[in-house]
Protein backbone atom coordinates (compact mmCIF):
# COMPACT_ATOMS: atom_id res chain seq x y z
CA UNK A 1 0.00 0.00 0.00
CA UNK A 2 2.82 2.39 0.88
CA UNK A 3 4.49 1.63 -2.44
CA UNK A 4 1.31 2.54 -4.32
CA UNK A 5 0.98 5.85 -2.50
CA UNK A 6 4.69 6.61 -3.05
CA UNK A 7 4.33 5.73 -6.73
CA UNK A 8 1.30 8.02 -7.17
CA UNK A 9 3.08 10.85 -5.30
CA UNK A 10 6.17 10.40 -7.49
CA UNK A 11 4.05 10.40 -10.63
CA UNK A 12 2.31 13.62 -9.52
CA UNK A 13 5.68 15.28 -8.79
CA UNK A 14 7.06 14.30 -12.21
CA UNK A 15 3.88 15.49 -13.94
CA UNK A 16 3.99 18.84 -12.09
CA UNK A 17 7.63 19.30 -13.12
CA UNK A 18 7.23 18.35 -16.79
CA UNK A 19 3.80 19.80 -17.70
CA UNK A 20 4.74 23.53 -17.29
CA UNK A 21 7.89 23.00 -19.38
CA UNK A 22 5.85 21.36 -22.13
CA UNK A 23 3.33 24.21 -22.06
CA UNK A 24 6.10 26.83 -22.36
CA UNK A 25 7.76 24.86 -25.16
CA UNK A 26 4.56 24.62 -27.16
CA UNK A 27 4.05 28.39 -26.79
CA UNK A 28 7.59 29.02 -28.01
CA UNK A 29 7.06 26.68 -30.96
CA UNK A 30 3.86 28.50 -31.94
CA UNK A 31 5.62 31.88 -31.76
CA UNK A 32 8.61 30.62 -33.75
CA UNK A 33 6.32 29.06 -36.31
CA UNK A 34 4.49 32.37 -36.82
CA UNK A 35 7.80 34.21 -37.31
CA UNK A 36 9.05 31.60 -39.77
CA UNK A 37 5.76 31.81 -41.67
CA UNK A 38 6.11 35.61 -41.90
CA UNK A 39 9.68 35.31 -43.23
CA UNK A 40 8.66 32.67 -45.76
CA UNK A 41 5.85 34.89 -47.03
CA UNK A 42 8.11 37.98 -47.12
CA UNK A 43 10.51 38.72 -49.92
CA UNK A 44 12.18 41.75 -51.45
CA UNK A 45 14.12 42.28 -54.64
CA UNK A 46 16.47 45.13 -55.47
CA UNK A 47 15.42 45.97 -59.01
CA UNK A 48 17.76 48.84 -59.90
CA UNK A 49 20.50 51.09 -58.53
CA UNK A 50 22.17 54.15 -60.06
CA UNK A 51 24.34 57.08 -58.99
CA UNK A 52 24.53 60.71 -60.07
CA UNK A 53 27.16 60.70 -62.79
CA UNK A 54 27.84 63.30 -65.46
CA UNK A 55 28.49 62.49 -69.13
CA UNK A 56 32.19 61.82 -68.41
CA UNK A 57 31.36 59.25 -65.71
CA UNK A 58 32.30 61.46 -62.76
CA UNK A 59 30.01 62.08 -59.82
CA UNK A 60 27.97 65.23 -60.31
CA UNK A 61 25.14 66.75 -58.33
CA UNK A 62 22.51 66.50 -61.04
CA UNK A 63 19.57 67.18 -58.74
CA UNK A 64 18.84 70.40 -56.85
CA UNK A 65 20.39 69.18 -53.58
CA UNK A 66 23.18 71.75 -53.21
CA UNK A 67 26.29 69.61 -53.31
CA UNK A 68 24.77 66.41 -51.96
CA UNK A 69 25.60 63.44 -54.17
CA UNK A 70 23.09 60.64 -54.34
CA UNK A 71 22.78 56.93 -55.04
CA UNK A 72 19.24 55.77 -55.89
CA UNK A 73 18.09 52.21 -55.17
CA UNK A 74 14.68 50.72 -55.95
CA UNK A 75 13.47 47.77 -53.86
CA UNK A 76 10.29 45.82 -54.70
CA UNK A 77 8.20 43.95 -52.12
CA UNK A 78 7.68 40.70 -54.05
CA UNK A 79 6.34 38.83 -51.01
CA UNK A 80 2.82 38.34 -49.71
CA UNK A 81 3.16 40.33 -46.49
CA UNK A 82 3.37 44.00 -45.57
CA UNK A 83 6.76 45.25 -44.36
CA UNK A 84 6.47 47.77 -41.53
CA UNK A 85 8.96 50.13 -39.85
CA UNK A 86 10.88 50.81 -43.06
CA UNK A 87 13.20 53.21 -41.22
CA UNK A 88 14.54 50.17 -39.29
CA UNK A 89 15.80 48.63 -42.53
CA UNK A 90 19.57 48.09 -42.75
CA UNK A 91 21.25 49.47 -45.87
CA UNK A 92 24.85 48.50 -46.66
CA UNK A 93 26.69 50.21 -49.52
CA UNK A 94 30.20 50.51 -50.90
CA UNK A 95 32.79 49.25 -53.33
CA UNK A 96 32.69 45.49 -53.78
CA UNK A 97 34.53 43.93 -50.85
CA UNK A 98 34.47 47.11 -48.78
CA UNK A 99 31.00 48.26 -47.86
CA UNK A 100 29.52 49.61 -44.63
CA UNK A 101 26.16 50.21 -43.01
CA UNK A 102 24.59 53.53 -43.93
CA UNK A 103 22.38 55.00 -41.15
CA UNK A 104 18.82 56.13 -41.85
CA UNK A 105 18.06 59.85 -41.82
CA UNK A 106 16.32 59.55 -38.42
CA UNK A 107 19.46 57.99 -36.86
CA UNK A 108 21.79 60.93 -37.50
CA UNK A 109 21.82 64.64 -36.80
CA UNK A 110 21.06 67.13 -39.56
CA UNK A 111 24.02 67.58 -41.88
CA UNK A 112 25.64 64.22 -41.03
CA UNK A 113 26.53 62.07 -44.06
CA UNK A 114 26.34 59.45 -45.44
CA UNK A 115 22.71 58.71 -44.67
CA UNK A 116 19.71 57.28 -46.44
CA UNK A 117 16.06 58.23 -46.75
CA UNK A 118 13.14 56.53 -48.41
CA UNK A 119 9.94 57.05 -50.34
CA UNK A 120 7.29 54.46 -51.16
CA UNK A 121 6.65 55.14 -54.84
CA UNK A 122 3.04 56.09 -55.57
CA UNK A 123 1.93 55.97 -51.94
CA UNK A 124 1.22 58.61 -49.32
CA UNK A 125 2.20 56.09 -46.61
CA UNK A 126 5.98 55.96 -46.17
CA UNK A 127 5.96 53.82 -43.02
CA UNK A 128 5.06 50.48 -44.60
CA UNK A 129 5.71 48.63 -47.83
CA UNK A 130 2.71 46.66 -49.07
CA UNK A 131 3.03 43.68 -51.43
CA UNK A 132 3.92 44.83 -54.97
CA UNK A 133 4.98 48.33 -53.71
CA UNK A 134 8.34 49.78 -54.72
CA UNK A 135 10.59 51.50 -52.19
CA UNK A 136 12.97 54.19 -53.44
CA UNK A 137 16.05 54.49 -51.22
CA UNK A 138 18.23 57.60 -51.62
CA UNK A 139 21.74 57.42 -50.16
CA UNK A 140 23.21 60.91 -49.65
CA UNK A 141 26.91 61.83 -49.51
CA UNK A 142 28.18 65.34 -48.72
CA UNK A 143 31.43 64.88 -50.62
CA UNK A 144 32.41 62.96 -53.69
CA UNK A 145 33.75 59.91 -51.90
CA UNK A 146 32.56 57.54 -54.60
CA UNK A 147 34.24 56.92 -57.94
CA UNK A 148 33.71 54.79 -60.98
CA UNK A 149 33.80 51.08 -60.29
CA UNK A 150 31.77 48.13 -59.04
CA UNK A 151 29.48 48.63 -56.06
CA UNK A 152 27.51 46.40 -53.73
CA UNK A 153 24.20 47.33 -52.10
CA UNK A 154 22.57 45.08 -49.53
CA UNK A 155 19.14 45.77 -48.01
CA UNK A 156 17.80 43.89 -44.98
CA UNK A 157 14.22 44.66 -43.89
CA UNK A 158 13.24 44.48 -40.18
CA UNK A 159 12.02 40.86 -40.32
CA UNK A 160 15.42 39.68 -41.61
CA UNK A 161 14.64 39.24 -45.30
CA UNK A 162 17.55 40.48 -47.40
CA UNK A 163 18.64 41.07 -51.00
CA UNK A 164 21.94 42.11 -52.51
CA UNK A 165 22.67 43.88 -55.79
CA UNK A 166 25.93 44.51 -57.62
CA UNK A 167 26.23 47.35 -60.12
CA UNK A 168 28.84 49.50 -61.82
CA UNK A 169 29.06 53.24 -62.21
Amino acid sequence: MMLTIAGIASLAAVFNAIFPALTRSSGAIVTSSAKIDERLRSDIEIIHAVGELDSSGSFADSSPTNGVFEIFVWVKNVGDTRITSIENTDVFFGKVGSFSRIPHLVEVEAGVYPRWSHDVEGSANDTELNPRDTLKITIDFDTVTQSQGSYDIKVTVPNGVTDEYFFSM
